[in-house]
């Protein structure tokens, strides 16, 4: 209760303390228990030790402000509590002050007798009878014994070695480590005494090492910073030369790469078996850089790679993100990026190079990304001018191939009428509208494939989805960038949510259609815009600038003003968007897309909103 506990006579005869300490709940105790005490008593450890061994131990609570009279039957002070308290089967007797004192006196007593104890030989009768402790938890730090013998090694504080499980797992199936790589992309890999002189030859040189995308301000700047083990072959110490043949070893630290790419010639960024990948090649520079050691080339998982983001098949970016733990020769990381960006193919760019905490990972500890989609003009004609367009040239015929709906001829038929159209400004509202309806927390599940509605892993959080001033290409066509920022994607989403925009706009389907696709009640399919027109644009990492940004160099790169930032623009505007503007011109992916969707898809994927969940997966 709030006040003082009170004790009835009546109710309970005695307290028993359930633990040491005095201070702990205390429980009736039945009439055939009971021991005297005194409170002096409670605080020697020995004495509660030896007596609890063989009986219950009575003890007041100090706790209870309050005892009972046994002459007047009334409560009173609780001064009383300093002398001994003897059970009665009926009530409390009176305190006693010389039973107080013979109490005392037996507990010395006894005290004296445990320390006499305790100091006698384990050999001896009265050693033999002291209890013995229970081991503590080794925590597998103990050395065990099998069949009389020794056997194991703390293993406290001992590393691995990089070449202990190198058999145990074999080389990533879609690394160039991998003969089957070498065999089927004809890779030849270089021997290691190359890679190391070739690795003196670039520390040494002062000659600016460029990409083959001739990016601005590309040299490096800053004397190069060696290591002293590095410097000094004739030292026999770890890390250090100690004969010709071996390789030069330098600390190892844990780097962010930023890194920019063309994807029209590989499979993704994620490596994958017997493909060519983006992530293969980035492995396979560093390894001929002398960052990776050979033990160490095609095991993803001895270096710790991680990918902030992952792309599809034949799109682009501008701003991926790779935490990698590498072999670093030099502390200069503009050095570092040139000797990287040497050895790389000219479609592929190392924009920045950042020293990052060895626990960083780029895949978790990225907050948000942006993706932009170029989109052409003419996608957002009216759909009925669009048909008249296509049935002109005789291009509505039945029976032709998906992925080669039009025919060369055709595309040269169709363009000039395709380039000269202009987005209107109802035009740039309307597709405003309808993107600004993906934003917020929704479930996707019609916007990918394999997923249903109730699962948890569809809903993604769109923080916004924005239309660009329009851009006039170098052949005359209009390009509507679009730009979605979000915490993160799943397959396929951005293309479809950009397709469904745009039929939404052309009048091919209502914005209904788009309110009934976000809800989980409902099933469809959805069409699925061209790759070539997606690129990533940016990755942040805001969280870890807060926590790391005052001690490490902060991972911003959209920050006006700085390099890399300089060198993120120019690779966008003169690469990226310029490639995926050419690459039209050549394909035409835009027209057999727009064709599809007005011919094929029309009267399939919309109207199926009443489906099973597992026939839309089917159907997909």
């Amino acid at each position: 209760g709030a006040g003082s506990p009170v004790v009835e006579p009546m109710a309970a005869r005695f307290l028993i303390l359930r633990c040491r300490s005095p201070y702990h709940q205390v429980r009736p105790l039945p009439s055939c228990y009971r021991y005297p005490t005194t409170i002096d008593n409670i605080h020697h450890s020995s004495y509660i030790r030896r007596q609890t061994s063989t009986q219950s131990l009575i003890l007041p609570s100090k706790n209870i402000q309050s005892s009972f009279d046994s002459h007047s039957g009334k409560v009173r002070s609780a001064a009383g509590l300093k002398d001994t308290m003897e059970a009665e089967d009926l009530g409390i007797t009176p305190p006693d002050s010389n039973v107080a004192a013979t109490d005392r006196n037996t507990a010395e007593e006894a005290s004296a007798d445990d320390k006499k104890n305790s100091t006698n030989d384990s050999s001896s009768p009265q050693g033999k009878q002291k209890r013995k402790r229970n081991p503590a938890w080794d925590y597998g730090k103990r050395k065990k014994k099998n069949n009389g013998e020794e056997s194991g090694a703390r293993m406290k504080n001992l590393r691995r070695d990089d070449n202990n499980d190198a058999d145990d797992k074999p080389v990533h199936e879609g690394s160039y480590a991998c003969p089957a790589m070498q065999q089927l992309f004809d890779v030849q890999i270089p021997e290691a005494d190359k890679i190391m002189a070739g690795l003196k030859k670039q520390l040494n040189s002062a000659a600016t090492i460029s990409s083959g995308l001739n990016l601005p301000d590309d040299s490096s700047s800053g004397d190069q910073a060696i290591s002293d083990k590095a410097r000094n072959p004739e030292e026999d110490t770890a890390g250090s030369i100690t004969n010709a043949d071996a390789e030069l070893k330098f600390p190892k630290r844990k780097i962010a790469l930023f890194v920019a790419f063309i994807g029209e010639a590989y499979c993704g960024m994620q490596i994958n078996k017997e493909q060519r990948t983006i992530q293969a090649e980035l492995e396979f520079a560093l390894y001929k850089a002398g960052m990776l050691s050979q033990a160490n080339f095609g095991h993803m998982h001895k270096h710790g790679w991680s990918n902030s983001a992952r792309t599809d098949k034949g799109v682009h970016s501008c701003a991926q993100v790779c935490s990698v733990k590498i072999n670093c020769p030099t502390l200069d990381m503009e050095k570092l990026r040139s000797i990287i960006n040497s050895h790389l193919p000219s479609d592929i760019c190392i924009l920045d190079a950042v020293k990052v905490t060895r626990n960083f990972c780029a895949k978790t500890q990225r907050d948000k990304v942006r993706y932009q989609y170029m989109l052409p003009s003419f996608l957002l004609q009216n759909s009925s001018q669009v048909r008249s367009l296509f049935e002109a040239q005789g291009c509505h015929k039945d029976g032709c191939s998906l992925n080669d709906a039009l025919s060369d001829e055709e595309l040269n038929a169709l363009r000039p009428s395709m380039i000269s159209y202009r987005a209107t400004t109802e035009n740039l509202l309307e597709l405003g509208r309808a993107l600004a309806m993906f934003e917020g927390t929704h479930s996707f599940h019609n916007y990918t494939s394999g997923k249903k509605s109730t699962d948890p892993s569809s809903n993604r959080y769109i923080l916004s989805f924005q239309v660009q001033d329009p851009v006039l290409g170098p052949d005359g066509i209009e390009w509507i960038p679009m730009q979605v920022v979000g915490q993160s994607f799943l397959l396929n989403q951005i293309r479809k949510m950009v397709s469904m925009a745009a039929d939404a706009t052309r009048g091919s389907a209502s914005t209904k259609i788009i309110t009934d696709s976000l809800s989980c009640d409902q099933m469809m399919r959805v069409g699925i815009a061209p790759a070539q027109g997606l690129f990533l644009d940016m990755s942040f990492f805001d969280r870890y600038n807060e926590r790391h940004g005052k001690t490490n160099d902060p991972l911003d790169w959209a920050t006006e003003g700085s390099d890399a930032w300089k060198r993120w623009t120019n690779f966008k505007e003169n690469h990226t968007m310029q490639h995926i503007m050419k690459e039209e011109t050549r394909q035409g992916n835009f027209l057999k897309y727009l064709f599809v969707q007005e011919f094929k898809f029309q009267k399939q994927y919309y109207p199926n909103v009443n489906s099973t969940p597992s026939d839309a997966v089917e159907k997909e």
